[in-house]
């Protein structure tokens, strides 16, 4: 059985949880929900988007999720699919299963007259079947009303499409009826998928319907009495293996059973000691150095769902180890039926993960935007050596950025370029997101003396905020450096604020930090001024991070936060950016002079 011992607590009043974020995570938001963009079919934009599913196939990324235009299990509904080339640059989405227009069958007294439409629900989007035909999957459910759930076993069907290399999408089929609940070739839409002229498509089907552990996670929403199930009763299913014949599995709600014989039986399902968390999915994966991880919501408050975190082990079974993966929850803008607050159904890939050497993750974000993260493997918790981290010395080079922890949201972007002054590169953030900010840190060994150097240029005056920040390991600030309209530099610990210098817009600004906090004092200089002396406010353990964030966000959810809180929405409109290059960052445990730049 699944064991996890960690030392860590997880403090669930804050969104990261107070836990140490592993190196090198990147955040990257791929669908931004919005009402007042017109919708692919017309009409005003949908603002519900959750369940996505991932895989990676022929060199590039897909993703799978379902819309519905205000809340869950409210019609009409859809899947979409997406493509990436990197995982960062996504194209626009397009239709991969359509809204579904039911035709009524005599018992269904609960269906109107006109038009019903279905509602989706599935747990699963991509196969790869053994012949090399690239699937994906969906199911049409019925919920007559948001309270009746589409994955009660009374649902029409799940649909099959083949995705070609081209990524060209082909005819839909069902490959499984529900016909327990009355469905069948007489009254739906698409054809059964053996009706298809491709015997490769077929065959692919075939092997689909044959692999145990694909049907087993068809289970919540089939529910056929005929069924060949070797677990019921428990949802959305991630499995991993840890041995030619062993296999774990996770469910929602922190359950876990083994499977000794490659899936045909399995251990007695039980509730994962140790794993404290709610109705939120868990996904486990053998990574690729061999070690395994976990990873899930952190927090038994099922309508908020923070932090999203980690856990790892040397053998799939014993979980030490406990990490931040995302910890960030902007405003939910719309309101819906059970869009839950925070990061919602973490899949990592389905298809194609033993070719990456990061961990790939897929989520919802407050049930309306879908994101992305990518995870270097192997997994770190810490820094062992100091930042010397110089952009203006390098050509252009991603992999100067590997253990940057980035954060990038709609209207946002993060990248390596050349700097305004001159042909040097530099990273450069900017954001014109009017309600998130976008972020890029970097860690460092934990420090209770420590010197740090960077430099930065503000792109203009004025506009969102531009901010540094130094701070612990559980994310809690030491003090930032704040820059200002009008030309203000300040430096802030908490509600207190002390003028330090002034900036000015397209101009390097070199800042060399000293940190005590045995003496409980920071020196700051900026370029070639006079050292500035300030006592320190916030009594932190250590300092391992610094930080870089442009742009503001609206007020966050909280615990206290109810779901019906009305729509918050924000006109889709690019603001005045906040952004800046920065062309280095040094940290060291000793006194740096200006010449050792």
């Amino acid at each position: 059985m699944i064991h996890v011992d960690v030392k860590s607590e997880v403090d669930i009043n804050a969104h990261h949880g107070n836990l140490r974020p592993v190196i090198g995570a990147k955040h990257y938001e791929v669908i931004h929900a919005d009402r007042a963009v017109p919708d692919i079919e017309d009409g005003p934009g949908w603002t519900f988007h959750n369940a996505p599913t991932m895989a990676f196939w022929n060199g590039k990324f897909y993703l799978q999720y379902i819309a519905n235009p205000v809340g869950e299990n409210m019609p009409p509904s859809r899947a979409m699919l997406t493509m990436s080339d990197n995982g960062r640059n996504w194209s626009d989405p397009r239709i991969a299963f359509p809204t579904y227009c039911m035709q009524a069958r005599e018992q269904d007294s609960d269906l109107s007259a006109g038009e019903s439409y279905s509602v989706m629900h599935h747990r699963m989007g991509f196969y790869l079947a053994p012949n090399g035909k690239f699937l994906t999957l969906g199911f049409y459910g019925i919920s007559p009303e948001p309270s009746v759930m589409p994955n009660n076993g009374q649902g029409i069907g799940r649909v099959v499409r083949e995705i070609g290399k081209d990524g060209s999408l082909g005819p839909i089929y069902f490959i499984r009826y529900n016909r327990h609940a009355g469905w069948d070739e007489s009254n739906t839409t698409f054809p059964h998928y053996i009706q298809s002229r491709d015997a490769a498509f077929v065959e692919a089907c075939d092997s689909c319907l044959a692999d145990r552990l694909v049907t087993m996670q068809w289970w919540e929403e089939e529910q056929r009495p005929d069924g060949d199930y070797p677990v019921k009763g428990y949802k959305a299913m991630s499995a991993y293996r840890i041995g030619d014949q062993s296999i774990v599995g996770l469910w929602k709600w922190g359950k876990s059973a083994i499977s000794q014989d490659n899936g045909e039986s399995w251990s007695d399902v039980q509730d994962i000691p140790s794993l404290n968390t709610a109705g939120s999915k868990i996904w486990g994966q053998k990574l690729s150095d061999q070690t395994y991880a976990v990873v899930y919501n952190a927090s038994p408050m099922n309508e908020h769902r923070w932090p999203l975190a980690i856990l790892t082990s040397s053998d799939g079974v014993n979980y030490a180890n406990i990490g931040l993966v995302q910890g960030e929850v902007p405003v939910r803008r719309y309101a819906g039926y059970y869009k839950f607050f925070g990061i919602n159904y973490v899949k990592g890939l389905e298809v194609g993960s033993e070719y990456l050497r990061s961990l790939w993750l897929s989520y919802s974000m407050n049930k309306e935007d879908i994101w992305v993260s990518r995870i270097p493997v192997p997994i770190r918790y810490a820094n062992p050596a100091p930042v010397h981290d110089r952009f203006d010395a390098y050509a252009h080079q991603q992999s100067l950025l590997d253990d940057w922890n980035l954060y990038i949201p709609h209207l946002a972007q993060i990248e390596l370029g050349k700097d305004p002054s001159s042909s040097a590169y530099a990273l450069r953030i900017q954001n014109n997101n009017s309600s998130d900010w976008a972020k890029a840190e970097r860690i460092f060994p934990a420090s209770t003396s420590v010197d740090i150097q960077f430099s930065i240029m503000p792109v203009w005056k004025g506009g969102q905020p531009l901010a540094v920040q130094i701070l612990d390991g559980k994310s809690s600030s030491l003090i930032s450096i704040c820059f200002e309209e009008e030309g203000a530099i300040q430096l802030r610990q908490g509600e207190a604020s002390d003028p330090i210098g002034c900036y000015t817009a397209l101009q390097w600004h070199d800042f060399h930090v000293h940190i005590d906090l045995a003496s409980m004092h920071v020196v700051v200089a900026i370029n070639e001024g006079e050292p500035q002396r300030h006592a320190l406010i916030n009594k932190l353990a250590s300092v391992e991070r610094i930080g870089f964030r442009a742009g503001e966000r609206w007020p966050e959810p909280k615990l206290s936060t109810k779901l019906d809180l009305p729509d918050q929405a924000i006109p889709a409109v690019e603001v005045l950016a906040s952004s800046c290059y920065i062309r280095y960052v040094i940290t060291a445990n000793h006194s740096l002079a200006r010449h050792d730049l």
